[in-house]
């Protein structure tokens, strides 16, 4: 379940709403960047704040703003393929006879702002079940630009795709998705499979606990 509280507010510090008060294993603070309520207009400035750190956190569980490429391309070294885009095709002679429609798919590719000076520091990325949609397509954009980022949590719930919604005859609405993404390997129906688990459990939440967020500040202190 989505939490009521963010969890930066934990160990936030007055320095700047990007940086923990936490320390890493070189002693500085952990950057971290909550993808959910980060707007594209805030990225430069986020950027620029955990530049002063070694190690980051970016928290994506849950919906987010969209704000996820924009990111990657700060963080990334080269370019590389993010992800692919799969766009179906009807005709209405394949609605009556059940053809399979045919699929236009593409690689889409992310491309560094920066041409050196990239954020080189460690990164950790936080995903549950809760992480879905567009969080889902920031984390496989972010895995393929720094393929040395850790993700802790839980399972994602592979709910990607953009949805449109119809109205028939008779004032009947439907709901479908449109458009889908795939992880830039092309495996189909995949969740995200974080390389630490933790899980978090109902007494975590009543004692305002958050293990994931504390696992991932473990891992950046020690490993």
């Amino acid at each position: 379940m989505p939490r009521v509280i963010a969890p930066q507010k934990l160990y936030v510090t007055p320095i700047s709403p990007y940086i923990l008060e936490k320390l890493d294993s070189s002693g500085k603070n952990i950057g971290y960047i909550d993808l959910r309520v980060l707007s594209n207009q805030q990225v430069l400035e986020a950027v620029e704040q955990v530049q002063q750190t070694n190690s980051l956190i970016i928290d994506i569980r849950g919906f987010t703003k969209g704000a996820g490429y924009k990111l990657a391309r700060y963080l990334a070294k080269k370019k590389v393929a993010s992800y692919m885009s799969i766009v179906p095709f009807f005709v209405p002679s394949s609605l009556a006879d059940g053809t399979e429609p045919s699929m236009n798919v593409s690689n889409q590719y992310c491309t560094p702002i920066f041409t050196d000076g990239h954020y080189g520091g460690k990164i950790a990325v936080l995903v549950d079940n809760t992480t879905v949609s567009h969080g889902e397509l920031s984390c496989f954009i972010l895995l393929a630009t720094r393929p040395d980022i850790v993700v802790v949590g839980t399972n994602t719930t592979f709910a990607l795709g953009t949805a449109t919604n119809l109205i028939l005859p008779g004032n009947v609405e439907v709901g479908f998705v449109g458009l889908g993404y795939l992880p830039p390997d092309g495996r189909k129906n995949q969740t995200i499979t974080p390389h630490i688990t933790v899980t978090e459990t109902i007494a975590d939440i009543i004692l305002g606990k958050d293990p994931i967020l504390e696992r991932a500040i473990t891992f950046l202190q020690t490993e």
